[in-house]
């Protein structure tokens, strides 16, 4: 038994360096923590870009979509301003403090996982879980096998 919860440390150990390596530093792959690449467009002062338009998405076709092909969901999704309905799961913190709002995608371990601003915390506060939720973000692609959403407003749900 002792054998066995050591090698658990150490593979949650090794798990949790990776994600604190490239996850919460906004890198998804070692390639991407590498590369340089032109300034992603995001969403200024909690407001969409005017000219473009919103892409209307469940949480559970996104998750969908990701699982059954990252390549060609990242052709659709990654970098564009999405608007996502679904059901909280969870609201939570992760290590360096954003809020993070899980939408369930179907089972248990199935969720989109919504970035929020420090300027959606009051929204963020009001929302529980098990309830209806719309939010406006843009596609950040698929990170430890959850799609990622960032820079996303709540647009309704709090």
């Amino acid at each position: 038994m002792g054998r066995v919860a050591m090698w658990m440390v150490v593979l949650f150990g090794g798990l949790f360096a990776t994600c604190a390596g490239f996850y919460c530093l906004g890198r998804s792959t070692p390639a991407e923590a590498t590369a340089t690449t032109q300034p992603e467009p995001t969403i200024q002062n909690d407001q969409p870009p005017s000219d473009e338009i919103p892409a209307d998405v469940t949480a559970k076709k996104l998750f969908s979509d990701y699982s059954e092909n990252e390549v060609s969901a990242d052709a659709l999704y990654k970098n564009k301003l999405l608007r996502v309905s679904g059901t909280v799961r969870s609201i939570d913190k992760n290590l360096l403090n954003d809020i993070v709002v899980r939408l369930s995608a179907g089972q248990m371990f199935e969720s989109v996982a919504a970035f929020l601003p420090k300027s959606q915390t009051d929204a963020a506060a009001k929302l529980r879980k098990g309830q209806p939720i719309t939010v406006l973000c843009r596609g950040r692609g698929m990170v430890m096998r959850t799609p990622d959403l960032k820079s996303c407003q709540i647009l309704s749900g709090s």
